[in-house]
């Protein structure tokens, strides 16, 4: 299912595209131009988007600048809601704080005390988010950088969603969004994690290449499953693939953090397909875990909610962090 006219297209024509996945218009009988008030694509045959892509874009090829990343320690936990309890000395030296559940106006009353991280912790802002919340943030950049800056703190480039069924330049216009915000943030003095989303082996390849001109120190890599109908499990196997692949490209110094892999069964296959890379695990799952009261990484699934309902929630969601800390770093450290 093709999502237009190839032999008219300039990203096919330009070598950007080899085909459009589909996105089911042909099932809507779409009519091209007549129907894109109720279509949520971006297809070539929208009316307008090829000026936007010269003009606002500024083509599709991924933009050339120089990145300077953050030194990211192998473990990092997400915090999406402000904690009420402290932990312990040393407990929380870095935390990613959610950048949909804390918005701009946090981080300008100071994200730390906000969201009750210790002075000392060193804050990242995290956004694998919503797309409504990536769009807010693309449409306040100026806002978020001052923010950022004034809280000494570093940045993912906002993961625009690549959604498996959708039209191939809607891919190729995501990805560019992100790297065009990864280069400002970093030219505005945000040390910055470039987001590696993808769909097919090409564009693994160009973020390969653009890690290697900008001088990137570390690339996030996401094993979220992404697709307006989701598929589930079903696409792991894919994207270990593909991560595996993307360490081949890129070279050995390049930390990459992992996004969406906490699982005792999948971290494993994770650390074995980085091979000797340095790693940075995101955790997502404890937080969330701790807030419906549930231990992460028991010995039997029908235990969590039993180990874990006399805790409170900040401490529950203290041990989780502890946890799963522990078992990435023993299988990074027998790598070694």
């Amino acid at each position: 299912m093709l999502c237009g006219e190839c032999g008219g297209c300039p990203a096919y024509l330009d070598g950007f595209c080899s085909g459009c996945p589909g996105c089911g218009r042909l099932a809507a009988k779409c009519t091209p131009g007549k129907q894109c008030w109720a279509c949520g694509y971006i297809c070539p045959d929208r009316p307008g988007v090829w000026d936007a892509v010269y003009g606002k874009y500024k083509g599709l090829a991924l933009p050339a600048g120089k990145i300077v990343s953050p030194d990211l320690p192998p473990y990092l936990p997400v915090v999406t809601a402000p904690l009420h309890e402290r932990p312990g000395p040393g407990g929380l030296p870095w935390a990613a704080v959610h950048g949909g559940k804390f918005r701009a106006r946090a981080w300008e009353k100071g994200i730390r005390e906000t969201a009750g991280l210790p002075e000392e912790t060193e804050v990242i802002l995290d956004l694998y988010v919503p797309d409504e919340a990536i769009k807010s943030f693309l449409k306040r950049k100026n806002r978020w950088l001052a923010a950022l800056k004034a809280n000494r703190a570093a940045a993912f480039a906002p993961n625009v969603s690549v959604y498996e069924d959708s039209p191939r330049l809607e891919h190729l216009l995501a990805m560019k969004a992100s790297a065009l915000a990864a280069l400002e943030l970093s030219k505005a003095g945000v040390p910055v994690v470039i987001d590696v989303s993808w769909y097919e082996k090409a564009d693994l390849e160009r973020w390969a290449d653009f890690i290697k001109k900008s001088g990137a120190g570390c690339a996030a890599f996401s094993f979220q499953t992404v697709g307006r109908q989701n598929k589930g499990g079903s696409a792991w196997k894919g994207y270990l693939a593909g991560f595996r692949y993307f360490c081949s490209l890129i070279p050995p110094s390049v930390l990459v953090a992992v996004v969406g892999a906490v699982s005792p069964r999948r971290l494993p296959a994770v650390a074995a397909a980085a091979g000797k890379r340095p790693l940075t695990l995101v955790d997502t799952v404890s937080f969330v875990s701790a807030r419906r009261g549930l231990l992460v990484f028991s010995s039997r699934a029908k235990d969590a909610p039993i180990e874990g309902r006399d805790m409170p929630l900040d401490r529950l969601f203290f041990e989780n962090a502890r946890r799963v800390k522990g078992f990435w770093e023993g299988l990074l450290d027998s790598k070694k």
